[in-house]
């Protein structure tokens, strides 16, 4: 059963309902349409592609995250990466997050659940831990994410505190043309990580391989600019 799917059965939301969004955290179909797109580049070298959908069931926002990545070596696979996160917004707060990772071979995942007023988180890294229902994944399409005091780690599941830092403003290139965008770079553990964001669209992102060093980066293909 699909992550999305099983999000319904436990809610009890019609697959089918249409229904307007309500007090959603951002609208991502104003911002983006159904689909957020990127690929993924490497040392100039595609290397994959990362997609978010957007649905709305009932009176809930699903948003459908996918990361595949494959890096070569003299044209041979010599590392692959697969992430997925599903998640569930409700009257704009966070109410269910389940993501996976496959590093590699080596899998992990995180689980999130809203209980009352706050998000029980398991699967971390860290072990079970509790947040705020406040807090913010870091899914990226959400323009509040920056900035949030409290973020949700979804490939580690650790909360990371602080917001990140402002760098400026910038023109990047964003679906073939160029753009003004805020640059941030996180705090912490997340700070060989860069996001840009032009007028609330993700346009861009980049970080730094603790692996080997070598910069990684999402390029816009679809994110409505």
């Amino acid at each position: 059963m699909r992550l999305s799917m099983l999000f319904l059965v436990l809610f009890g939301l019609s697959a089918h309902a249409q229904e307007p969004l309500s007090h959603a955290p951002h609208d991502p179909f104003a911002l983006y349409g159904d689909t957020l797109q990127f690929d993924v580049y490497r040392k100039g070298t595609r290397i994959g592609q990362y997609q978010s959908k957007f649905s709305r069931r009932d009176n809930a926002l699903v948003i459908e995250s996918r990361m595949d990545l494959a890096v070569k070596v003299a044209f041979i696979v010599a590392y692959r990466y697969h992430y997925t996160a599903v998640e569930m917004w409700s009257d704009g707060k966070l109410w269910a997050i389940d993501s996976s990772v496959n590093d590699d071979g080596t899998p992990k995942s995180v689980t999130a659940r809203r209980e009352g007023d706050i998000i029980k988180i398991t699967g971390g890294k860290k072990g079970p831990a509790s947040a705020p229902v406040s807090i913010v994944p870091t899914t990226h399409w959400n323009p509040d994410q920056p900035l949030a005091p409290l973020t949700l780690d979804t490939l580690d599941g650790v909360v990371r505190h602080g917001p990140a830092t402002k760098l400026g403003v910038e023109q990047v290139m964003a679906a073939g043309k160029s753009v003004e965008a805020e640059h941030y770079r996180y705090l912490g553990e997340l700070s060989n990580t860069e996001v840009w964001y032009a007028n609330g669209h993700w346009v861009r992102m980049q970080f730094t391989s603790r692996k080997d060093g070598s910069v990684v980066e999402f390029r816009c293909v679809k994110c409505g600019v």
